[in-house]
């Protein structure tokens, strides 16, 4: 999608203070979280609600599974995608423009 932007920052040695600096550009931010990593990436939405436009969404094993856990735990999500999420999440970006 135009203007979007893909940032894996574990593997490319991102720190989580400058992932969230980058965030903070963007309009739309979805989070891939996995089972091992909930702990770690449940708090980063309201790291993020600094920007009240920011519209933020969760990808991802765990969300799929206990999409209530996700929701409950996070209030600073706007809403999760369960299963496959490239198409419903390309949707909803584009909706949101």
């Amino acid at each position: 999608m135009e203007g979007s932007r893909l940032l894996d920052a574990p593997p490319h040695h991102v720190s989580a203070e400058e992932t969230i600096r980058i965030c903070k550009d963007y309009e739309f931010l979805v989070l891939f979280t996995s089972t091992i990593g909930w702990r770690a990436t449940s708090g980063w939405p309201s790291h993020q609600k600094a920007n009240p436009s920011l519209r933020i969404a969760f990808v991802g094993p765990p969300v799929t599974t206990s999409p209530d856990k996700a929701l409950n735990e996070c209030a600073a999500l706007d809403f999760i995608c369960r299963r496959e999420f490239d198409y419903s999440v390309v949707e909803f970006a584009q909706e949101s423009r």
